[in-house]
């Protein structure tokens, strides 16, 4: 299973560009080539115990006539089993990595994205609903500013004959580090109606540097976001309508969906809502785009 997109376009200069994506949406203005495709093998299977393995990767590439340096990436592999448990076969226990997000189908945008190697249990029968809980460690490129002792260096500059000009004048030097964001993901959802369930889902996300010799300048720490959901559907709509509130250290949700630490911000106890609304409509059987939102 999987997709794929291209696109071929003529701009001014002759440059493919896109243009607020996250909000336009999939209407053709990317400017990458991008595919997506995975497998799930059932290795195993005693009695209505069932063994699965799932991989999903990812291809990337650009207008030229090669291949970018990362034209192959590993989005998910993990083994699941499902069946083990007696009194609710449709329990799932999953480890590995596995994309574990929340998103907005048509403008391919995540609003919760904790997606990461881990490990958890899904469907879980509980009283009149089901129970889902997952542990997942991120790793985040530049996630803290620190600072060493250095804290300023003279500009240099380099003239094109090679020969090297030192300023008088000094910038402030500051070195971006990597951090993990431990997330501990617990859910329920049960059925209000015919058609209609709530969604109610709570993640606690642990900080931590890569690194504990330095000191951070800007640190950041753990934070919470509590997640509500009503999701109403019929055989040709579905509607979702969820309401977060976010607390803890540096919060900002107005980026990079599902992670809300910002490193620029002093703030170390902040609060933050957001709401949002979708939905899909399918028109007849072969006009309009039909996809439940995965959660």
């Amino acid at each position: 299973y999987g997709y794929f997109r291209m696109n071929a376009n003529q701009a001014k200069g002759g440059k493919m560009t896109k243009y607020q994506v996250s909000n336009v949406g999939r209407l053709g203005n990317e400017n990458d080539n991008y595919g997506e495709f995975g497998a799930r093998v059932q290795f195993a299977k005693v009695d209505d115990t069932s063994w699965n393995f799932v991989g999903t990767w990812a291809l990337l590439g650009d207008d030229s006539q090669g291949q970018t340096e990362k034209s192959i990436e590993n989005k998910e592999a993990f083994v699941s089993v499902t069946g083990l448990f007696d009194w609710d076969k449709d329990a799932e226990l999953w480890a590995g990595r596995r994309f574990l997000r929340q998103y907005v189908v048509i403008a391919d945008w995540y609003y919760a994205d904790y997606s990461g190697n881990g490990t958890g249990i899904n469907n879980l029968q509980v009283g009149p609903g089901k129970a889902s809980v997952f542990w997942s460690r991120v790793k985040q490129d530049n996630g803290y500013a620190w600072n060493s002792g250095k804290k300023y260096e003279q500009i240099k500059y380099v003239h094109a004959n090679g020969d090297e000009y030192v300023s008088p004048y000094y910038k402030e030097k500051k070195y971006e580090g990597k951090k993990y964001v431990d997330y501990l993901n617990a859910e329920y959802t049960f059925g209000l109606w015919d058609g209609a369930e709530l969604l109610i889902k709570d993640t606690y996300g642990v900080v931590s540097r890569q690194s504990g010799i330095v000191h951070s300048e800007k640190e950041i720490g753990n934070n919470n976001r509590l997640n509500i959901e009503l999701h109403v559907g019929g055989a040709n709509y579905w509607n979702g309508t969820s309401l977060e509130w976010f607390h803890g250290s540096n919060v900002r949700v107005d980026t990079c969906g599902g992670c809300w630490e910002d490193p620029q911000s002093g703030a170390k106890s902040a609060n933050a809502y957001r709401l949002i609304n979708q939905g899909n409509v399918k028109f007849n059987n072969t006009f309009g785009h039909f996809m439940r939102n995965s959660v």
